[in-house]
């Protein structure tokens, strides 16, 4: 049965609006991919500072790692500066972050490891050893305070036997 001229010319018109249709659609979502739909990466602060009189830790490594659903990135080495900052930014598809501070003197009791998710950092983080009579700070969103305790002199006395 061959159709009438036209209904086959409506037909080949709706064809073609189809598929003019179907490529605007496609090269949209090509631009969009391109240029941005991606998640903007989250600047994060690491403030390190001492727990009992709360001055500022400077010249410290802080060594990041970022893991994602990617393979993980090698550490990234940050110093802290004279008001106990270091500042990263969170690349985009990381879910987790490995931040250790490594304290240039071994005379810190300090919990100087963090391990934790993305929205944990968006969140704030404290990682602090408790001083007595003492609570922990409030954080800000996306800042990671450490918190280092200097060892009294009983702990520094014991500490080359704790260490073995």
């Amino acid at each position: 049965m061959k159709w009438p001229l036209n209904v086959r010319r409506a037909r080949q018109r709706e064809s073609a609006q189809l598929k003019i249709f179907l490529m605007k659609q496609f090269l949209a979502t090509v631009v969009l991919v391109a240029f941005g739909v991606t998640c903007p990466a989250q600047d994060v602060t690491v403030r390190v500072f001492n727990a009992r009189n709360d001055q500022p830790l400077a010249s410290e490594v802080v060594e990041v790692q970022f893991m994602g659903t990617e393979a993980s990135s090698s550490p990234v080495q940050l110093i802290t500066d004279a008001k106990g900052e270091a500042h990263f930014k969170i690349p985009n598809h990381t879910e987790h972050i490995d931040l250790r501070v490594v304290l240039r003197s071994g005379h810190w009791d300090c919990g100087c490891w963090v391990m934790a998710d993305t929205k944990q950092v968006q969140q704030g983080i404290v990682a602090y050893t408790p001083v007595k009579g003492r609570e922990a700070p409030a954080t800000k969103p996306n800042e990671i305070l450490i918190m280092a305790r200097p060892l009294n002199f009983i702990e520094r006395l014991l500490w080359p036997l704790v260490k073995q």
